[in-house]
């Protein structure tokens, strides 16, 4: 029962967490897209990226 009630509380405050970590990750991810010049210093999910455009 206070399982129940203690996630009922925490579900709004975990799920705004998630989607500003995931929005923040991809600001991240998009500025390091556009600004990288070359791949010899990108990161896994860069070079995929670059990767899968070629």
């Amino acid at each position: 029962m206070i399982l129940t009630v203690v996630l009922s509380l925490v579900r709004p405050s975990l799920t705004s967490t998630a989607l500003l970590s995931m929005a923040f990750a991809w600001n991240e991810f998009f500025f390091t897209v556009v600004s990288m010049s070359y791949t010899d210093a990108a990161t896994l999910p860069v070079y995929m990226s670059s990767f899968m455009t070629q």
